[in-house]
């Protein structure tokens, strides 16, 4: 998982380290294989977390989060919506194990 802005790099092994991340924050949403995985720990430690009906991971689904949140005044600046990433993405496992094994 990476978290803009910070200086460590966590990953899905570390869903407990997450957990206390995001009970720091408000209106949660949870997207992608790493919610899915960890739904049922996720909800029992943050009730309140939101999970994406279709599980649907687009820039555009993030737009329409941000334009909702703007619509209720409940949007600072652009950097109150922040991705939290619970593992790396295929592109990027892959290339890591295409490395790993000397292949260009």
């Amino acid at each position: 998982m990476k978290i803009i802005g910070a200086k460590q790099e966590l990953m899905a092994d570390d869903i407990t380290k997450v957990i206390e991340i995001l009970k720091k924050q408000n209106n949660i949403i949870c997207i992608g294989d790493g919610a899915i995985l960890h739904q049922a720990f996720i909800k029992q430690e943050i009730p309140n977390a939101k999970f994406s009906e279709k599980n649907e991971q687009r820039a555009s689904l993030c737009g329409k989060i941000a334009y909702q949140k703007y619509l209720k005044d409940e949007l600072q600046n652009a950097d109150t919506i922040v991705p939290l990433y619970l593992r790396k993405s295929q592109a990027e496992r892959m290339k890591k194990e295409k490395d790993k094994n000397g292949k260009n």
